[in-house]
């Protein structure tokens, strides 16, 4: 209209001046033009000028490229690159000004405004708030120019689905789509989880999923694979197949721990979205330690409950079990146990009674199946007898007396009230009321038949007493629980749970053992037991 360029296409050129037209959202570009343009690719003109980007470029050397950028309120994302190795010196005018840190190919760098880095191709720049950000945007990232197009779509609006115990997002319909989010990574407890499964069975040519850490791929995965049974010469087989496993990757970051980076999941569609079906899960933090990263297989139905969370708090010290015996195989820091009941350390500790005991770890059931399993300690008293619970699980409110005096050798016995007696329970005479007699070990045995009478409660034994008791004496029972003191009693899936709780001391207990439980076998990783402070 009136003779203005509304709209042009750009292709071929490594700049553009003297032109009413712009490449929208291109940082390297003034009054006077845009800069530093790859002649492979093709650009969209229009006729607004939006020359306060977050983070501008000034004009680059010859040669240098811009292959990403991105940006948001808390970060810009840079990537630079020369067709020759060569050495890459830019300049960035800063116009967030939100923005406050600066991360050069994964080493902070002083923050400056206007920030000029000099360093060796290709450039990974990340520019930050400093403050982390939640997962919660999915960005149209072009493969064909490295610019956002459109307005990021919220990931509360995205299709999803529950997962082997994950939240599974459908992402789909453009070229690269992109979810990025700020982490700050912890000194501890610092393995990256992402989840992904393919759904699509036939059509198209599939999706490549990438996982990113400050723009450097740490892993990707194509779910089209060739199928290796296919020639031109067999009609009816596919060239390929579309592999549908759910994948769990676990990525050590360690090497951030302290430092700020940027995650970021791709979904590639290669071109075409034709009936793609690809899934993933929002990365996050577990709680464990790995040296390498690790791929692991996932059933879908699978649904477990959420992994153990320890609780806040500093930890002084870990303690760990190299486990060891004809029952235990070691393999890539996971453990295969056989089965066959209670294993336990042979080393005992001494409880430190001013601190918090917390004991967690993965596991997943073995060939045999899920099984119910249970982590904790053995308890020892200052003579080194072991403490299990009937010992000290003194029934609130059992307090009675004898009502006839009993002999030794007899299993029958009258007292005076045993409303609140159990069969099982096991008794206990002369009880302390302030129960410094715990743990008690001189118990009788289990209570195998209780009658009210019109002589009182008549109370039979399983077998004869040991000791004669008069009339009047005071007695009460210990009810049987779990046999042992456990930080948790748990199924196992057929996936990697983290399962834990809080070691709970006994009355009279001073070392124990670290222990484990199982009649199917399993298989575990990071079990540990942390000793931190106790609750301010």
């Amino acid at each position: 209209p009136e003779g203005r360029a509304v709209y042009g296409r750009l292709h071929g050129a490594s700049s553009l001046t003297e032109h009413d037209l712009y490449i929208p959202r291109y940082p390297i570009q003034d009054e006077n033009g845009a800069y530093n343009l790859d002649p492979t690719k093709h650009y969209a003109l229009f006729p607004k000028k939006e020359l306060n980007l977050p983070v501008s470029i000034l004009p680059l050397p010859k040669g240098i490229l811009l292959k990403r950028y991105y940006t948001t309120a808390d970060f810009a994302y840079v990537e630079l690159d020369a067709a020759e190795e060569q050495e890459i010196s830019a300049t960035f005018q800063i116009n967030e000004k939100n923005y406050c840190k600066a991360y050069l190919n994964d080493q902070e760098i002083p923050f400056a405004n206007p920030l000029s880095i000099r360093c060796p191709a290709p450039v990974r720049l990340l520019i930050s708030s400093g403050r982390d950000t939640a997962a919660d945007t999915i960005r149209n990232i072009s493969i064909d120019d490295g610019f956002q197009h459109g307005e990021g779509e919220s990931l509360a609006t995205v299709r999803k689905r529950k997962m082997a115990g994950r939240t599974m997002y459908f992402v789909n319909f453009f070229n690269v789509k992109s979810l990025d989010y700020l982490l700050t990574v912890p000194e501890d407890d610092n393995t990256l989880e992402l989840c992904l499964v393919n759904t699509q069975a036939r059509h198209g040519n599939g999706s490549i999923v990438r996982l990113l850490v400050n723009g450097r791929e740490i892993r990707s995965f194509d779910c089209t694979q060739p199928n290796p049974e296919w020639t031109k010469y067999k009609d009816g087989v596919p060239s390929h197949f579309f592999d549908q496993r759910m994948r769990q990757w676990l990525v050590p970051l360690k090497e951030y721990a302290g430092k700020q980076v940027l995650v970021t999941v791709q979904v590639d569609n290669k071109a075409c979205n034709n009936a793609d079906g690809q899934w993933i899960s929002v990365p996050q933090l577990l709680p464990m330690t790995i040296a390498q990263i690790q791929e692991n297989f996932l059933d879908p139905a699978d649904n477990p409950p959420p992994s153990y969370k320890k609780p806040e708090g500093k930890v002084l010290k870990e303690l760990t079990v190299q486990w060891a015996g004809d029952k235990f195989k070691l393999e890539d820091g996971i453990y295969t146990y056989a089965g066959g009941g209670l294993a336990s350390d042979s080393q005992r500790y001494p409880i430190e009674r001013d601190y918090r005991y917390i004991m967690s770890g993965e596991f997943m059931a073995g060939a045999d199946g899920c099984e119910t399993f249970q982590i904790g300690v053995l308890q020892y008293d200052a003579n080194g007898r072991m403490i299990i619970s009937t010992h000290i699980n003194r029934k609130d409110g059992s307090e009675t007396t004898l009502l006839r005096d009993v002999s030794e050798g007899s299993n029958e016995l009258f007292v005076k009230d045993a409303s609140k007696w159990t069969k099982g329970a096991r008794l206990a005479f002369e009880p302390a009321a302030d129960r410094s007699d715990l743990p008690y070990y001189a118990l009788s045995a289990p209570i195998h038949e209780l009658e009210e009478t019109e002589q009182g409660w008549k109370v039979t034994l399983n077998s004869a007493l040991e000791h004669s008791h008069a009339a009047a004496t005071a007695v009460c029972v210990h009810t049987p629980t779990a046999t042992h003191s456990y930080a948790s009693s748990a199924k196992t899936y057929k996936q990697f749970v983290r399962h834990g709780g809080k070691i709970n001391w006994w009355p009279g207990a001073k070392t124990f053992k670290i222990m484990l439980i199982s009649k199917k076998p399993l298989l575990f990783r990071d079990l540990k037991l942390e000793i931190m402070e106790k609750d301010k």
